[in-house]
Parts: structure tokens; C-alpha cells; sequence
């Protein structure tokens, strides 16, 4: 699924909520529809820090940042990304 995100996000998006439902606010946020399972999610995830460095900076500051709540159907697996990223930091 080609995702049609614009990359970046207007107005205010949480860095302390990741957003993981479809159609929400923020980069974590699967598009309006997304019923993906957990590894096409984490292909639309990799998709948009691959293909926007506006993307790829909130993604970035997001993960640099504590005590952070995860609310949506795909939890676990921004949970796992963001994890990831701390660890190869």
C-alpha cells in the first residue's frame, strides 16, 4: 500500500503519544482505512522514514523523548520501532 502521507504534519502533533490509529495525527498514524497487519505497518513506517526527511526528523525526535504513551491498534509494533531506534542510537 503506497501510503499519501505529505510528510510532515500541520499544527501540533503529541511527541509524548505516539498515535498508531488510522486517519490520526502524527508520523506513526496509519493512513484513513489502514487495516494492515503488523508487518504492513511496519512497511508504511519504513516507507515514510525512507521517502521524507520531514518524516524522518519527527520520527527521530520522537524517539528521543521519555516517558512516551502509545494509543491505537498497531501499539505494539510503533512500540518495537521506536525501541529499536533507541537501542541503535
Amino acid at each position: 500500500m503506497r501510503d499519501n502521507h505529505p510528510g510532515y504534519w500541520e499544527g501540533q502533533f503529541r511527541m509524548l503519544e505516539i498515535n498508531t490509529h488510522p486517519g490520526g495525527r502524527g508520523p506513526f498514524a496509519p493512513p484513513e482505512g489502514f487495516q494492515g497487519s503488523p508487518t504492513d505497518y511496519r512497511d508504511l513506517i519504513r516507507q515514510r522514514w525512507r521517502d521524507n526527511p520531514g518524516t524522518r526528523q519527527q520520527i527521530y525526535l520522537i524517539t528521543r523523548q521519555p516517558g512516551i504513551y502509545y494509543a491505537g491498534p498497531y501499539s505494539d509494533e510503533a512500540r518495537r520501532i521506536v525501541n529499536t531506534m533507541r537501542q541503535k542510537a
